[in-house]
C-alpha cells in the first residue's frame, strides 16, 4: 500500500483549504492508500472562528488545527504536515519515520462513514462542553480544551474499544 498522505474535506472545510487545493493536489482512492496517511476533516466554530478538527479513519487519532484562517501562499498540506507532525509526536515515538514514508499528497473523494461519524461525535461532545462551561460562567478555550478533552478519549470500531494513540502505534508497529 501506497504512503500517501490525504485528506478528505467536508464540504464546509473545503473552501477553507484554499483556492487551488483540488487542481493542485492529487485525487486518490483511500483503498489504495496506507490506512494511516488517510485523514478526515471537518470544521469547528468557536465565537466565530474556524478549528479545523482531523482523524484517522482507522484508529480515530484525531488533532486541531486553529484558530485557522486562509492562506493561499501557502499550500495547505503543508499546514496539514506540520500540525500533523506535531501532534503525533507527542504520542508516537515513530513519528520521523511516519514522515520519511510519505511518497506524495492527495485528497480523497469519498468520505469514511466511520470516520465522519466520529467527527459529529467529537462536534457534539465539544458543543456539551461550551454549554457546560458557559452555564458555570467560563469560556471554552479552544486549543487547548480540544488537547486536554480528547487527550485519551476512549472510542469503538463495531463495537471494539480502545484509545486512538494506542491503535496508532499498534497498527503502525504490524506494519512493519
Amino acid at each position: 500500500m501506497n504512503a500517501i498522505l490525504s485528506i478528505y474535506s467536508s464540504k464546509k472545510l473545503t473552501p477553507l483549504l484554499g483556492k487551488n487545493f483540488h487542481k493542485t493536489t492529487p485525487k486518490v482512492v483511500a483503498e489504495k492508500i496506507n490506512p494511516l496517511y488517510c485523514w478526515y476533516g471537518d470544521i469547528y466554530y468557536l465565537d466565530r472562528k474556524k478549528y479545523l478538527i482531523f482523524c484517522n479513519a482507522k484508529t480515530r487519532v484525531i488533532f486541531m488545527i486553529g484558530p485557522y484562517q486562509v492562506d493561499n501562499k501557502i499550500h495547505f498540506m503543508n499546514i496539514f504536515h506540520d500540525q500533523l507532525k506535531k501532534h503525533l509526536s507527542k504520542f508516537f515515538a515513530d513519528t520521523e519515520n511516519y514522515f520519511e514514508k510519505v511518497e506524495d499528497i492527495g485528497y480523497l473523494e469519498k468520505p469514511d462513514k466511520g470516520a465522519t461519524a466520529f467527527l459529529n461525535r467529537v462536534k457534539e461532545d465539544l458543543n456539551y462542553s461550551k454549554a457546560y462551561r458557559k452555564s458555570e460562567g467560563n469560556q471554552m478555550k479552544l486549543p487547548e480544551d480540544f488537547e486536554i478533552m480528547f487527550e485519551r478519549y476512549p472510542t469503538s470500531i463495531k463495537g471494539k474499544f480502545f484509545f486512538p494513540e494506542d491503535r496508532f502505534i499498534e497498527v503502525w508497529g504490524n506494519l512493519k
